[in-house]
C-alpha cells in the first residue's frame, strides 16, 4: 500500500499522464532541447543534438542567452527561445520570469513539438517540459521527473556526454557514441584576433576565469605556466574578470590581453589558438567543442569525471590538491596535448 505521503507525488503524475493522452497527436520528428543550464552542460548536449539531427529530427531549443549563442554556432537548430530564469540573471524579476515562461508556452504550443528532451536535470526544466505541448517528454531521473514520459536512468553521471547521450535511447533504442559536436566560428573573426596578436604561432590562449570562484586557479600559477611554455600567449576574459587577467599577463610577462563580453569574439579567440588553457568553466568546454589542444585546471575533487571527455587532445589536471597548484605537471599536460618534448617546442 502506498505512502500517505506520496499520494500528491501520484496525483500530479496522474495528472500528467491524462494530459499526455489528450494531447494532439503531433510528428515526433519536431523535437525541443531544454538546455536551460550553464554553457558547459550546453555545450555537452551537442553531442546528441547532432546525433539526432542525423537521424532526421527537425531540432529547435530553449537557452539562457550565452549557451544560446553557442548553440546557434552549430547550425543544427531551426530556431531558439531565449529565456533568463531569475535565478540565473540578476537583472530579470520573478514577475519578468512568468511573463517569459507563458510567452515560451505560447511559442512552443505554435511549434507543436512531437517530442521535448531535458538535457540538464533540473525540477523547473520538467515543469518547463510539461509545458511544452509534446506527446512524449524525455529526461533523467530524479526530482520532478513524473511530469515526463520517458524517464532515462544511467550507470554513468548524467551530465557528462555519455549521460547525456542515453537520452537518445527512448526516441532510436540505442546510445549514439559522438564524443564531441562542431561549432562554425566566421573566419573574420579568427582573423581579427590573429591580427590582434601580429599572427605570432604557435599561439597560447588562457582563460583565467570561471563562473564560480571556487573553480579558479592562482593567477600566478597560470602565469608561471606561461613563462616556462615561452610561447606567445593571448590572456582572455570578460570585463568582470579584468583583474585576473593582467595579474595572469604581469607574471607571465606582459601578454597581451583581450577583454569582451562577445560569445562569438571568445570563441574566436579560442579557434585561433593552437592549445588552450583554463578552469573549469564554460570557455574550457567551448576549447574542446572547437577540437582544440585543451588542458584544464580543476579545483574541485570529483569534477574532471563530470566533464566526461575522453580524448587525446584533451587534458585535465586535479590541482586542489597540491600546495604549488601542481604547476609541472600542468605544464607537462599542455606539453603533451601539444605534441611537444619536456626539452622544448618540436
Amino acid at each position: 500500500m502506498s505512502n500517505i505521503k506520496d499520494l500528491p507525488k501520484q496525483l500530479l503524475t496522474y495528472l500528467a499522464r491524462i494530459g499526455f493522452h489528450t494531447r494532439k497527436r503531433y510528428s515526433n520528428k519536431r523535437l525541443l532541447f531544454i538546455a536551460l543550464a550553464h554553457l558547459g552542460d550546453t555545450i555537452r548536449t551537442l553531442c546528441l543534438a547532432e546525433y539526432l539531427h542525423k537521424q532526421g529530427f527537425h531540432l529547435y531549443a530553449v537557452a539562457k542567452s550565452v549557451p544560446a549563442e553557442v548553440l546557434s554556432m552549430s547550425r543544427l537548430f531551426q530556431e531558439i527561445f531565449v529565456f533568463e530564469p531569475r535565478w540565473s540573471s540578476l537583472h530579470t524579476t520573478w514577475i519578468e520570469t512568468l511573463q517569459r515562461a507563458f510567452s515560451f508556452s505560447r511559442w512552443a504550443k505554435n511549434r507543436r513539438f512531437g517530442v521535448s528532451i531535458t538535457t540538464h536535470h533540473h525540477p523547473f526544466n520538467s515543469i518547463i517540459a510539461y509545458m511544452c505541448p509534446a506527446k512524449v517528454r524525455i529526461g533523467h531521473n530524479g526530482a520532478g521527473d513524473h511530469l515526463l514520459t520517458e524517464v532515462v536512468r544511467t550507470t554513468v553521471h548524467p551530465a557528462t556526454v555519455e549521460g547525456i547521450n542515453a537520452l537518445a535511447k527512448p526516441l532510436t533504442g540505442e546510445v549514439p557514441t559522438e564524443r564531441v559536436p562542431y561549432l562554425h566560428i566566421p573566419e573574420p573573426l579568427i582573423m581579427q584576433i590573429r591580427k590582434l596578436t601580429s599572427y605570432k604561432r604557435p599561439l597560447l590562449v588562457v582563460h583565467p576565469g570561471a563562473g564560480s570562484p571556487v573553480n579558479i586557479w592562482s593567477p600566478d600559477n597560470f602565469g608561471m605556466v606561461i613563462r616556462n611554455l615561452k610561447m606567445p600567449t593571448l590572456v582572455v576574459c570578460s570585463a568582470t574578470e579584468k583583474p585576473l587577467a593582467h595579474r595572469v599577463s604581469a607574471v607571465g610577462g606582459d601578454c597581451t590581453v583581450f577583454i569582451t563580453s562577445t560569445v562569438n569574439e571568445l570563441a574566436a579567440a579560442i579557434a585561433s589558438a593552437d592549445i588552450f588553457l583554463g578552469n573549469d568553466a564554460g570557455l574550457s568546454h567551448l576549447a574542446v567543442a572547437l577540437r582544440k589542444p585543451t588542458v584544464v585546471a580543476f579545483m574541485q575533487r570529483g569534477k574532471k569525471e563530470v566533464w566526461g571527455y575522453s580524448l587525446p587532445y584533451y587534458k585535465g589536471i586535479e590541482v586542489w590538491e597540491s600546495p604549488n597548484g601542481r604547476i609541472m605537471d600542468v605544464i607537462k599536460a599542455c606539453k603533451e596535448v601539444l605534441g611537444l618534448s619536456d626539452s622544448g617546442q618540436n
